[in-house]
């Protein structure tokens, strides 16, 4: 059971550890005001509601290529990366609004990373996908771009930090 307490965010992210088991990030903690919080894929799971945490965290390329093209894709699909331009206007808006909410955007403007391409892919054919995951990979990221002092960190979903 959650309960509500009011998180400083600035010193959760400034005190924020990433806790390993076998090298695999499970947990991010710090202490603000006496008070250890800590975020997995559990509580974002919980937090927000959802009941995904046994969906993929990846899909075949060759799904997503497929879907993709279906949806009005008229670029090369080599590597990872697909453009924006190359997308009809609706899909153009659908991933741009995936960047917005959940990303620090540090491609280029005009490229779609592989881990939105896959929430998309996910979202487009109602596949089940394990998004607290996906969430909580963003999170660690953030946590390590502080860490090094990069301006890449995006202090993302601060509502996690008002429920422990």
């Amino acid at each position: 059971m959650h309960r509500f307490i009011k998180i400083n965010s600035v010193i959760f992210w400034a005190n924020a550890k990433i806790e390993e088991q076998k090298i695999v990030p499970y947990a991010i903690t710090s202490k603000v005001g006496g008070t250890v919080v800590a975020i997995t894929p559990t509580t974002i799971s919980t937090t927000f509601g959802l009941n995904d945490l046994a969906g993929k965290t990846s899909f075949a390329k060759n799904e997503l290529h497929a879907e993709l093209i279906e949806r009005g894709y008229g670029g090369q699909l080599k590597g990872a990366t697909m453009f924006k331009p190359n997308n009809p206007a609706p899909m153009k808006f659908f991933f741009h609004t995936l960047l917005t909410c959940r990303s620090a955007k540090t491609t280029a403007f005009n490229e779609k990373p592989l881990n939105i391409q896959y929430s998309g892919y996910a979202i487009l054919t109602n596949s089940d996908f394990n998004y607290p995951q996906a969430l909580f990979s963003y999170l660690v990221s953030n946590v390590n771009n502080i860490q090094k002092g990069e301006n890449a960190a995006f202090l993302m979903f601060p509502k996690l930090l008002n429920k422990v």
